[in-house]
């Protein structure tokens, strides 16, 4: 035990005098071997310090040999005597320690309290309390500190030291332990609630910051662009721009060499224990630890397997991420991941159904309002009209020329063509009124307050006005009409089922009379509209009842005047015998779809009915059969020209297959295709009505044709229309230059025989030689003409 001198120990002048009834102080030493704790040491009078050389030096054994600091102190509470390891602790000397306040180790607070609590002469308990202990001369250091009474001595106090570092240390562990467990907890509770991803990452980022302590977080996304950007999504915490001063990716580069592009790219946890370590060419490093980031923590977040970003954490602490720490924050992180992927599957989800719900209300093509949402905004605007006495007009457009453009043109150009009609309709309408698409070409305005036939006049003008302009797609000029049928509320009906079946008969009767303009309802037309109907359930039941012939219009070469072929036409002979026109029924077939049955039946009777010529003997004659542009892209025509030739036996040269300008013009790849592939099977193939369409030598140069038949409209007015003649002349040039047949057809007297003789045209056909034939009248004229011709190989056809 260290002992002060004599002369130390001598009190200050100004001390009171020591009284003569205090005792001497004694210390009992606990026994050796058990080790007894400092807190357990017994303090006895039995010994007198200043008489017992003995009790002296057992007492400074005793001390001395205590595992801990041990020190002695007066009322006052100054030092007085310590042992060893308490000097030690000190750092210092005897005479710097001797009659200093203790107050100076443990702070004044402290001791001020300890002494208050020891004031009493018959405390026996030990008053502890825990602190850093300030020795003037050494580190400041976590201790225990425990006073207690000499119960000999009540002047007198004795205290002990622990050092409680591993205590503190490891309930600072534990204390982070447990706010890292109640950070999981907290986001996990955050997650329940999110709505967003936004707002997901904002919370958890501040929770980090808030309930864990740390110095900031952030989440970045990985972008699929060329350099691999991250991309920061959400913050929270001392940032001070650190994210918008560096660039952060995830590609393997110096600049993907940051903790975040690592954990992206390798899908691996990256831990950086102090920051200062890092090389100082990382580009980030500075930038952080100018921010006092000293350790941090970048945890990739998965979704289905993928690695989709980052959970970046800094902490202000050194070798603050311990493994266990590690393993909740990357629990938290996985938790987030899940989080943000249940959230994308729900927005997936919702987007997907509010799509579907905007399906079934609009059309996936123009976005216009379907059916549906016409129905209840009729029933909505009937009702308004109804209460105030406004008189409202249901609208029926239909675009004409459509079907040609989207069967020669193709889909592509089609579906363009209507989002283009869309936009003009929609700019011609006034706000308020209601367009929807009600079918492939057609559209439905509901114009309100329409309160005369006038003011809806203008408003159809002005939208026949939006197809005057051509549309340019694809290289490809496009001329526009509408077809507009008109109805009327309540004239003509109060329900929207009664106005459109109105509207559309008023549509039928404009096209009717050739497409183009518009027309009110009138009580007439829906007997007209019921017999359109009618009509084509007719044509099926004809189909059925096999109640369509054909009839032959021969075709003259016109140097020798010999027939070289015929036309097959079809015709509708119903049961009670009459005959019906082509032009009365052929639009319906078309229409309808009933093209495709009824081309087929054509093509075979006329192979079928060449056979029988042959077969009397008669000249072999090339028979030409038409083919709509259905028929072309959708009827298997390769395969139906392959079998009808095989099951005829017709040769293949003597078919002709008469084709529409506007067939060649779209798919052109496909269109080159089938005609290699028709040339192949040896049939002839010609251009109908030349001239009237798209005539182009662009395509007569691609395209294997072998003919090209004018057509009538031009002949009609040989001799009489100077321009008619010259494009008619023009055409046989055309043809004669590209070694192509010319046929002119609508021939009907013998001015434009000459005419296109003088031309140099090669074929002829028209009333001028012969009407269209039943197969059994030509059959007789071709056998008595032969018999008029002995011997030869030919029928001299001569004009009527």
């Amino acid at each position: 035990m260290r002992r002060p001198s004599p002369e130390q120990l001598a009190p200050p002048p100004d001390a009171p005098a020591a009284s003569a009834t205090d005792p001497p102080l004694r210390l009992d030493p606990a026994p050796e071997p058990a080790r007894t704790p400092v807190h357990g040491l017994a303090l006895s009078p039995a010994a007198d310090l200043d008489e017992s050389g003995a009790a002296t030096w057992l007492r400074d054994a005793t001390i001395d040999s205590l595992p801990c600091p041990v020190f002695l102190l007066d009322d006052d509470g100054r030092l007085r005597a310590w042992n060893d390891l308490f000097q030690a602790l000190c750092a210092a000397t005897g005479e710097a320690l001797l009659g200093r306040s203790f107050a100076e180790f443990i702070g004044t607070d402290a001791l001020a309290a300890m002494l208050a609590a020891l004031a009493d002469p018959a405390a026996e308990a030990a008053r502890r309390h825990s602190g850093r202990f300030l020795s003037p001369y050494a580190p400041a250091r976590p201790h225990e500190f425990s006073l207690r009474r000499d119960p000999t001595r009540p002047a007198t106090l004795i205290g002990t030291l622990s050092d409680s570092s591993a205590r503190h240390a490891a309930e600072a562990h534990v204390e982070k332990l447990q706010r890292t467990l109640r950070l999981l907890s907290d986001c996990n509770t955050t997650l329940l609630h999110a709505d967003t991803e936004l707002v997901l990452l904002d919370e958890i980022c501040q929770l980090i910051v808030d309930r864990g302590g740390y110095r900031m977080a952030w989440a970045g996304f990985a972008a699929a662009d060329a350099n691999k950007t991250v991309c920061p999504v959400s913050f929270a915490g001392h940032n001070d721009g650190f994210l918008q001063s560096i660039e952060v990716v995830w590609s393997d580069s110096a600049l993907g060499d940051g903790p975040t592009g690592k954990a992206i790219r390798t899908g691996r946890l990256q831990i950086m224990e102090n920051i200062a370590d890092v090389p100082p060419s990382s580009h980030w490093r500075d930038a952080a630890l100018e921010r006092g980031y000293v350790a941090g923590i970048a945890i990739p977040l998965r979704s289905d397997g993928e690695v989709f970003g980052s959970l970046g954490i800094y902490s202000g602490e050194a070798d603050a991420f311990g493994e266990e720490e590690i393993a909740l924050l990357s629990d938290l992180a996985k938790n987030l991941a899940f989080g943000i992927q249940n959230l994308r599957s729900r927005r997936r989800r919702d987007e997907a159904e509010k799509r579907l719900e905007h399906l079934a209300h609009h059309d996936p093509l123009t976005n216009l309002p379907n059916r549906l949402q016409l129905r209840k905004f009729y029933e909505n605007a009937a009702a308004t009209s109804a209460r105030a006495r406004r008189s409202m007009a249901l609208l029926y457009i239909s675009l004409e020329g459509f079907k040609e453009i989207n069967d020669s043109l193709g889909h592509d150009i089609g579906d363009r063509l209507l989002m283009a009609v869309v936009e003009r309709l929609k700019k011609r309408l006034p706000e308020g009124d209601f367009l929807s698409r009600h079918g492939g070409k057609e559209f439905i305005a509901l114009c309100q307050d329409t309160p005369n036939k006038a003011v809806i006049e203008a408003r159809v003008a002005d939208l026949l006005r939006a197809g005057a302009d051509p549309v340019v797609l694809g290289g490809h000029t496009l001329y526009l009409s509408f077809g507009i049928g008109i109805s009327r509320y309540p004239e003509d009906g109060t329900s929207l089922d009664i106005l459109l079946r109105k509207a559309d008969a008023a549509l039928g009767h404009v096209q009717g009379n050739g497409g183009g303009g518009s027309r009110f309802y009138e009580s007439r037309m829906s007997v007209d509209a019921m017999a359109r109907l009618q009509l084509q359930g007719s044509l099926r039941k004809a189909l059925a009842n096999r109640e369509f012939v054909l009839h032959y219009q021969p075709q003259i070469n016109i140097a020798s005047g010999e027939i070289v072929g015929v036309e097959a036409l079809v015709r509708w002979q119903k049961a009670n015998g009459e005959l019906v026109p082509p032009n009365s029924f052929i639009p319906v077939a078309e229409d309808s779809g009933l093209i495709l049955p009824l081309g087929e039946w054509v093509m075979e009777e006329a192979c079928r009915q060449a056979r029988v010529w042959d077969e009397r003997g008669l000249p072999p004659l090339t028979v030409a059969v038409n083919l709509s542009a259905l028929q072309f892209r959708h009827g298997n025509i390769l395969d139906c020209v392959a079998r009808t030739l095989d099951e005829s036996g017709l040769p293949p040269h003597r078919l002709e297959l008469e084709l529409t300008e506007s067939i060649l013009l779209h798919d052109t790849d496909m269109v080159l295709q089938t005609i290699n592939g028709l040339h192949q099977l040896g049939v002839k193939l010609s251009i109908d009505d030349f001239g009237t369409g798209y005539s182009s030598l662009a395509y007569l140069n691609r395209f294997r044709v072998d003919k090209l038949k004018i057509d009538q409209s031009f002949v009609r007015s040989l001799g009489g229309d100077a321009d008619d003649s010259a494009i008619v002349r023009a055409i046989i040039q055309l043809g004669r230059t590209l070694k192509l047949s010319v046929i002119a057809e609508g021939v009907e007297t013998d001015r434009q025989l000459a005419y296109l003789g003088s031309f140099g045209c090669h074929e002829a056909q028209g009333y001028l030689f012969s009407r269209p034939l039943p197969a059994a009248e030509l059959t007789r004229q071709l056998t008595a003409k032969l018999a008029t011709h002995d011997g030869a190989d030919f029928i001299r056809w001569e004009p009527c």
